[in-house]
């Protein structure tokens, strides 16, 4: 994978043996227009759309979108057709269980811990921590540092890096360690370049809905309100790596 631009927030993959750049808040934006589409299916049918249906609203939205028929030239899309095979098997996403994240550009791997969200459907809350190691640390190494660790951030997290298992689950953590039943969701911030607002314990809230705070309570929240990508968190980390250095 070769990531392009400043942010991270494209790179480079392979399909049909072509390059194609991909961005993985828009992967983020897809699936979450996937859902809606899911959403009018099951509240008008009371059933999840087909494949060749998906496969048909997809052509006709390309077919709409005058922007791309003009990109085309003399050419049009007349089809759109998914390859299906065995599915892999869904990796384990559940509170408690551990990640290590490659963080390519520096060489090193960060952990996240999920702490609230179960399954692919489920938003899921992922704790970061100030540790960065040059190898995988195994789940016996990292519970035994566990409550030594300080959080640098806790994210409602998009699931690509988790899915496409570039994020390698290292364990679970036991109830001892980490229990589900009692940790509550800290608050979140938003900052609009001239005031700050917070959410208490969830990171959905509408902007509309959110409290007024404080510069000096804003700063000190270090958690964003919304969905954030594989690649923007992976970038955070790389961020915070680079400040912990230079505090050395």
């Amino acid at each position: 994978m070769v990531w392009l631009g400043d942010t991270m927030s494209f790179w480079e993959s392979i399909k049909n043996k072509e390059t194609v750049v991909l961005s993985d808040d828009a992967i983020d934006l897809l699936s979450d227009t996937l859902l809606e589409i899911k959403k009018i299916y099951q509240e008008d049918l009371e059933r999840m759309p087909t494949v060749a249906e998906l496969e048909a609203l997809i052509l006709k939205a390309l077919q709409l979108d005058s922007n791309i028929n003009e990109q085309l030239g003399e050419m049009e899309i007349v089809d759109v057709n998914f390859k299906l095979k065995k599915k892999r098997k869904t990796p384990n996403i559940e509170p408690g269980i551990v990640f290590a994240i490659p963080l390519k550009e520096i060489e090193k791997y960060a952990y996240g811990l999920v702490v609230k969200g179960k399954g692919l459907k489920d938003d899921i809350y992922i704790q970061y921590f100030d540790i960065f190691t040059n190898e995988i640390l195994d789940i016996k190494n990292f519970s035994n540092q566990f409550e030594k660790l300080s959080v640098l951030y806790t994210i409602n997290s998009g699931i690509y890096g988790i899915v496409n298992k570039e994020w390698k689950i290292i364990g679970k953590l036991s109830k001892g360690k980490f229990n589900p039943e009692e940790y509550e969701l800290p608050d979140f911030v938003f900052y609009n370049g001239k005031e700050y607002f917070v959410s208490r314990g969830d990171a959905n809230t509408p902007i509309a809905e959110l409290e007024p705070i404080s510069k000096e309570e804003g700063e000190k929240i270090k958690n964003p309100i919304g969905l954030v990508g594989s690649s923007n968190i992976v970038e955070m980390l790389i961020n915070s790596y680079y400040e912990k250095q230079n505090q050395k």
